[in-house]
């Protein structure tokens, strides 16, 4: 469960749900457990805590960076996803054997941006996304390859079914009694993986005789 667990930490906002639902679709599809701060709506659990326990359960994490940019003046950009890559990175480098063998991937949607934003992680390159979902998939599949042995298919094959899933998807979604638009709020992220898994898994099943 622990190496297997992905760490998604990213903006939560509607212009990002297409690349989030990307993301995860593909640590999904690669055979690996997504998981995020959206899985848990307990409003008592304090909400940096959370975050701590997650990283803590996960071997591997996905951090985007990307949104550094502000909609208008006098808005500040946003710090959680540099803060939240700065726990994992911390406990990868002061926890116990298990917590050191973390690995993580960053995510821009454009290169090099960080040797301005986030200079510290030099050697760390990010991958960019260019805020295309063929191109979140691209990136995450590449990190993904080899890890725990886990040889997988190249891009081209995960984005194509990636479109036969999206084109079953308002099908799927009804038989849930889910709208497409429900299915893009951020609160409806763990129904959304609950379909993706089960999905995949109808699709690894041998056809009956």
């Amino acid at each position: 469960m622990y190496e297997s667990s992905v760490f998604i930490n990213c903006p939560f906002d509607d212009e990002y749900v297409d690349i989030l639902q990307a993301i995860t679709f593909t640590v999904v599809y690669c055979g690996f457990i997504p998981r995020s701060a959206l899985e848990d709506v307990d409003s008592g659990q304090e909400r940096l805590a959370k975050i701590v326990k997650l990283i803590k359960n996960c071997c591997l994490s996905l951090h985007d960076i990307s949104r550094v940019e502000i909609s208008k003046p006098g808005d500040l950009p946003r710090f959680n996803m540099p803060f939240e890559c700065g726990i994992f990175y911390g406990a990868s480098q002061l926890g116990t054997k298990d917590q050191k063998k973390k690995q993580f991937l960053v995510l821009d949607s454009e290169p090099y941006r960080y040797q301005k934003t986030m200079s510290d992680i030099a050697g760390k390159d990010p991958a960019c996304h260019s805020n295309k979902p063929d191109e979140a998939i691209a990136c995450v599949r590449r990190f993904l390859n080899g890890k725990h042995g886990k040889a997988l298919a190249g891009e081209g094959h995960i984005v194509a079914e990636y479109g036969s899933f999206r084109a079953a998807l308002p099908a799927l979604m009804a038989d849930q009694h889910f709208t497409e638009a429900e299915m893009r709020k951020l609160n409806y992220w763990k129904d959304y993986v609950a379909i993706v898994t089960a999905w995949v898994n109808a699709k690894a099943k041998p056809a009956a005789a």
